[in-house]
């Protein structure tokens, strides 16, 4: 039996594991394992961490474990179906994000007007204020926080929400959001790129 630090070659999620004589085989012959992803939701590849847990990059450029001392960046998700609001949060505190999480646009834009954000992910639909009129909000008010939106819809198929995803300049993900494509726009506008073509798995 080996006990070994573990990383998601997709998310990054870091996790310890107890090793049978079967993957540390595998582990010896081929230096990954594939295991079960509670983020992914699904088998992916892992790698063992060097040093115990000091690798600070992966393949799409993923964050690694972050001083204790340093302020981690911030994600307000937006979201008003229950279950994919809590896979976003587990994604984004897997990208070592400080994560709040609101049921809809109204909730949102009382904190937006106290707090501020690394980014914001939003969905379109939703009761009480939708995502359209929050980002409207948002570009009246406060177009510094308008511009770390980024969408996560699954309406892209429909041609007014999809005119004004692309009229709205920000990147977006079709649901059910692929989480490497997720991080990827996390690290982006964690390192102050907003910018860019909307993003889309279509």
């Amino acid at each position: 039996m080996r006990i070994v630090k573990l990383r998601c070659f997709s998310c990054g999620t870091r996790s310890e594991v107890t090793l049978g004589d079967l993957e540390t085989r595998e582990l010896r012959t081929q230096n990954f394992l594939s295991r079960n992803c509670r983020i992914c939701r699904g088998v992916t590849r892992h790698e063992v961490l060097a040093g115990g847990g000091s690798l600070v990059e992966t393949s799409i450029g993923f964050r690694g474990e972050t001083d204790e001392d340093t302020p981690k960046p911030r994600a307000l998700i937006i979201e008003d179906d229950p279950e994919a609001r809590a896979v976003l949060a587990k994604a984004v505190a897997a990208a070592h994000f400080d994560a709040v999480s609101v049921g809809d646009g109204r909730e949102a834009m009382q904190i937006l007007v106290r707090e501020d954000f690394t980014v914001i992910l939003s969905d379109i639909n939703m009761p009480e204020l939708d995502g359209k009129q929050l980002f409207e909000f948002l570009d009246k008010n406060f177009p510094e926080a308008r511009s770390r939106v980024i969408f996560v819809t699954g309406e892209t198929g429909n041609p007014a929400t999809l005119e004004f995803l692309e009229a709205s300049g920000q990147p977006y993900l079709p649901k059910p959001v692929e989480l490497p494509l997720l991080f990827v726009l996390l690290e982006a506008m964690a390192a102050g790129d907003s910018g860019g073509e909307p993003s889309t798995t279509q």
